[in-house]
């Protein structure tokens, strides 16, 4: 049997960017394939030792990045430098490069110019500092991100010809920091007290005014199966982009984990809408900000819809000033949580994972919050992203919509602080595989 290849540095990721979305599990020897192809990448700088100077780029990034690298041997960063860098990790994260210049708003001045190896090798350089500094997973994950792209095909053999002493420091560097992640303990599995079941009622209750938007999604999935089981009813469900077909045979026994129905991946939301007897309407639109998802909504005329959408997309503007609550369930503990992937960051920090539903505004999980809920960490049975995510979504989502049957209304939302808390991005497939390695075999599954 052939290796595994570590497949996230092949190519010219300038490019053909990395996107890092819902990467594989692939065990542990995952990780010695990027043991090897960092390896690699260190042998091929050490057959030219000698040492890469800063070049004179007069580019506006790389200046900044010089500022920052001097500011990171203060500890700690000030606040201003780091609010600086945090918005060029977030240009980083986002576009997979860093462009020669930004409007105050952060948009490239010039989006074709992003070349270059010294911006890349002093945000490394910066990363790696500030990550040793804080202990602040983010900057560990952009690290790990911005190796990939130094070490890449397009890119490594440009850095050894120019000398590879400063790569091979940023290889060392980024082996320390990962060895440090790797020694934590990892949360405890019980750390938090299990769900108590959720009991459906005697009958169907219509939740009159709400509404769910539904994408193709394991989270769509979840929320539609946990709220037909548990008798709550939205008033519709407003099908976007392509749900398929009908499955041909009736759903199997649900699965619990403590106490939390597990989601069916087998079973479609259009099948569970058929089965429960809720209203389900097909729209030609892949996202709410669509045309036909626009008017759909203005016919309809929900004051709340629960938004399940696919992954990465983000409310428009013009669907959040319609009149329509946007309700939604994010996998993470906010403020401190924001951003994606957060389950796996929590893991790694050794805190529990948690639900936090809040109304959407124009930012990115910054809207008011209405619940918070902390879950027991997963065992390694059960699939995070597809299963375990979708249904501790589901299941706070159940719980927030008994309460707000049971009263009539909402609660009040709570405010946030836009300076609080921390915005993290897609995870590194290294830190996914360590958080995942780090769970315990086989419990409650």
């Amino acid at each position: 049997m052939s290796a595994l290849a570590y497949p996230y540095a092949s190519g010219d990721l300038l490019e053909n960017r990395n996107t890092y979305f819902y990467t594989p599990f692939k065990g542990r020897k995952f990780l010695l394939a990027w043991r090897h192809q960092r390896a690699a990448a260190l042998a091929a700088c050490e057959t030219n030792p000698g040492v890469h100077e800063a070049t004179e780029d007069p580019a506006p990034i790389v200046q900044a990045l010089l500022r920052l690298k001097a500011a990171t041997e203060k500890s700690p960063l000030p606040s201003a430098d780091r609010l600086t860098l945090d918005r060029i990790l977030q240009r980083f994260e986002v576009s997979k490069r860093l462009h020669d210049e930004y409007t105050a708003a952060w948009k490239p001045l010039d989006p074709a110019r992003y070349h270059g190896l010294e911006r890349y090798l002093l945000l490394a350089e910066v990363l790696g500092q500030a990550a040793a500094s804080s202990a602040d997973l983010r900057y560990l994950n952009g690290l790990l991100k911005c190796v990939d792209t130094l070490t890449s095909d397009g890119m490594l053999s440009m850095v050894s010809r120019s000398g590879g002493a400063r790569l091979r420091a940023i290889l060392a560097q980024e082996r320390i920091l990962m060895e440090q992640v790797a020694a934590r303990p990892p949360v405890p599995s019980r750390q938090v007290t299990p769900s108590a079941p959720l009991e459906p009622g005697a009958s169907p209750l219509v939740l009159r005014g709400i509404g769910l938007a539904a994408a193709p999604t394991a989270r769509s999935r979840a929320y539609i199966q946990a709220l037909a089981a548990s008798g709550l009813h939205p008033e519709f469900v407003l099908l976007l982009g392509d749900h398929g077909a009908e499955s041909p045979a009736a759903p199997p026994p649900p699965r619990h984990w403590n106490g939390i129905p597990l989601v069916n991946l087998a079973e479609s939301v259009p099948d569970t809408c058929r089965r429960a007897g809720i209203h389900a309407q097909a729209v030609d639109a892949s996202s709410i900000n669509d045309t036909s998802a626009l008017e759909a909504l203005r016919r309809l005329r929900p004051d709340t819809l629960i938004y399940s959408g696919s992954g990465g997309q983000i409310v428009s503007s013009e669907a959040l000033g319609m009149g329509t609550r946007f309700l939604h369930m994010h996998a993470g503990h906010i403020p401190d949580y924001r951003g994606s992937t957060t389950i796996y960051y929590a893991l790694l920090n050794g805190d529990p994972p948690a639900v936090t539903a809040i109304f959407l505004d124009a930012q990115i999980d910054t809207g008011g919050i209405l619940a918070c809920r902390s879950y027991p960490a997963p065992d390694r049975s059960i699939d995070i992203d597809q299963t375990y995510d979708a249904s501790i979504r589901a299941d706070t989502l159940v719980r927030l919509l008994r309460d707000r049957a049971a009263t009539g209304a909402f609660g009040q939302p709570r405010p946030q602080q836009r300076d609080e808390g921390k915005t993290y991005f897609v995870i590194h497939p290294v830190l996914k595989h360590l958080a995942i390695l780090g769970l315990a075999e086989h419990e409650n599954a």
